[in-house]
């Protein structure tokens, strides 16, 4: 009678879980000008959540991505806000996920001890989740990890932040949902 009670339990909690995780507005939309007119450029304010003791920023589509040293976003051709469920998923995956042998930017050379070092404290860094199609029109998430220096903390949720140097302390990594592969680990220099 117990183990069907917690099975009953269970079963309730995951299906409020799920049921709160859906969120309608990201449904795939047509990547053309009537999906943008939906949006407003001024709600560009993340949505907080906290997953495996990590905080995490979701952007919306009409918020802005961040850029590289050039200037220059990711290529893409369209956005999307990320979902709750996209976000675990990504935070359950890094765990585990080797990440010196994630392709990397043209160019890019990853310190060697970077790896070991990001994964010791993965914990303590922010999130800031940004959904985008790329050139091949597939769901992929740009995530950026901040070490959070005094005073971040409300404007992380409003803006991309945007740092030069600081080593393993600010990196970011993309996942393609249609290939399922993270690719473009990249981290600052050190300074």
């Amino acid at each position: 009678m117990m183990f069907l009670t917690r099975c009953l339990l269970l079963a309730v909690l995951t299906s409020t879980i799920l049921a709160g995780c859906a969120d309608p507005s990201t449904t795939r939309h047509e990547l053309g000008a009537q999906s943008q007119k939906t949006l407003t450029v001024t709600d560009t304010v993340a949505r907080c959540y906290q997953i495996l003791g990590a905080d995490c920023g979701l952007f919306p589509a009409a918020a802005r991505l961040l850029t590289d040293e050039d200037g220059n976003t990711p290529p893409h051709t369209g956005r999307f806000a990320p979902t709750q469920m996209q976000v675990t998923y990504i935070e359950y995956a890094l765990r585990t996920l080797p990440l010196q042998y994630v392709p990397t930017l043209l160019g890019q050379a990853i310190k060697p001890r970077y790896p070991a070092l990001i994964h010791q404290n993965l914990s303590r860094y922010k999130r800031q989740y940004f959904g985008f199609y790329n050139v091949q029109r597939h769901d992929c998430l740009y995530v950026h990890f901040f070490a959070e220096p005094l005073g971040y903390t409300p404007r992380w949720l409003r803006e991309a932040i945007q740092v030069q140097d600081g080593g393993a302390g600010f990196w970011s990594i993309k996942y393609d949902w249609t290939t399922r592969q993270f690719y473009d680990f990249e981290h600052n220099s050190e300074g």
